[in-house]
């Protein structure tokens, strides 16, 4: 009977260290602490070299104008283990906001596909809504940037940001995706 007891708490105490599920399928998260300073994941490296909002975005051949505002991302990236691009998307709250898609956009997410040891530079989109500096939420912003659409098992970035305390430009140009020198 003492026996059965220990088995019992051994087992009890075992499943108590045993991760849950949802544990072992999120992603494995790194926090970006400051702007040109490379954060290296097992999957990619990424460093984020500026931040800041528009009104209007355009490239030398493509001018985005939105009735909110755009949020600019520029940042360099390189593949570790097999070729692709990146992908990102920016928490405000319980709000869940994609990398824009506009058709002519040539944003580094859209033109660019690393290989491992050839990194990238350029710029990412997200189009927001002009009332989302107002949201609950929008001095803790939450921007992830990854390999995987949905960031699932893998390794993330996450790049914490105050909405209200970032420059706000008229007008900015970003440049297309382009290899960096390594």
């Amino acid at each position: 009977m003492a026996a059965g007891g220990v088995l019992l708490a051994a087992a009890l105490g075992i499943s108590t260290l045993v991760p849950s599920e949802e544990l072992m399928q999120s992603s494995y998260v790194t926090e970006v602490r400051e702007l040109g300073v490379p954060v290296d994941l097992r999957a990619f490296s990424v460093t984020v070299t500026r931040v800041r909002l528009a009104d209007r975005v355009q490239t030398p051949e493509w001018i985005g104008t939105t009735d909110g505002v755009w949020l600019v991302v520029d940042l360099q990236f390189e593949r570790r283990i097999e070729r692709g691009g990146i992908t990102a998307g920016l928490r405000i709250g319980p709000n869940r906001y994609v990398l824009s898609t506009r058709a002519d956009l040539d944003a580094l997410d859209q033109g660019a596909s690393g290989q491992p040891g050839l990194p990238w530079a350029g710029s990412i989109l997200v189009e927001l809504p002009e009332s989302v500096l107002e949201l609950p939420g929008a001095d803790d912003a939450v921007l992830r940037i990854g390999t995987d659409a949905d960031a699932f098992l893998d390794d993330v970035a996450e790049l914490h940001l105050d909405l209200g305390s970032l420059e706000h430009e008229r007008s900015v140009t970003i440049l297309p995706p382009a290899r960096v020198a390594s």
